[in-house]
């Protein structure tokens, strides 16, 4: 009871925050939006992405620097997966009504 009372404080701060807000922390917030909007399945699928892909396949020994790669992957793959889907989504549906 005393976390759903705190999340619902940290939204109410956060709304209010991104309704008086300059231009710059919009941007922010709405480049936040864009990731988590595009990457719906980042957390389901990380493990296995991380397993069988990343690793065996990446041999990068600075640990900072690979662990800054396995992020951008991470978040970078399913934003374009969805991208990609999305187009080829409107390209066949503009096709079918031709």
């Amino acid at each position: 009871m005393i976390y759903a009372m705190i999340v619902l404080f940290w939204c109410r701060v956060a709304f209010s925050v991104h309704e008086s807000s300059p231009a710059m922390i919009r941007k922010g917030i709405a480049g936040i939006q864009f990731i988590g909007k595009n990457s719906l399945y980042i957390f389901l699928y990380h493990r296995l992405a991380l397993d069988y892909f990343l690793c065996p396949c990446v041999m990068i020994e600075n640990i900072w620097t690979k662990r800054i790669f396995y992020l951008l992957c991470m978040m970078g793959i399913p934003i374009l997966e969805n991208q990609l889907y999305m187009k080829l989504k409107r390209v066949v549906l503009a096709d079918k009504t031709v």
